[in-house]
């Protein structure tokens, strides 16, 4: 039982949760990254209208994706708070309403 529950959860987290703990990657930053996600990359044609960017906002996108994937606890980690400046500007809602869609969540 205690074999086929360790299986179970290291599946779930390496591969659903995208965790990975080995990684010990940094960003320019120097701070370390918690997860690492398969993120979708912007792409004009297959985006609904509503979703369009400018192409001055698009360079964005990877900037919050990377900042999402940051580790907010432990040594050389973001602060919450601080992650929270990252992401609240006007600027970043429209990458966060992209991503929120790659994630396939409800965006109004």
């Amino acid at each position: 039982m205690h074999s086929v529950l360790k299986g179970i959860v290291h599946y779930h987290c390496h591969h659903i949760l995208c965790l990975d703990a080995l990684a010990y990657q940094t960003s320019a930053e120097g701070i370390k990254y918690a997860i690492n996600w398969p993120w979708i990359p912007y792409n004009y044609e297959s985006t609904p209208v509503h979703l369009q960017l400018e192409s001055k906002h698009i360079p964005k996108i990877a900037r919050v994706q990377d900042a999402l994937c940051w580790a907010i606890e432990g040594d050389d980690s973001l602060s919450l708070d601080d992650l929270w400046m990252c992401l609240d500007s006007k600027a970043v809602f429209c990458s966060l309403q992209f991503i929120a869609y790659t994630l396939e969540l409800y965006t109004t």
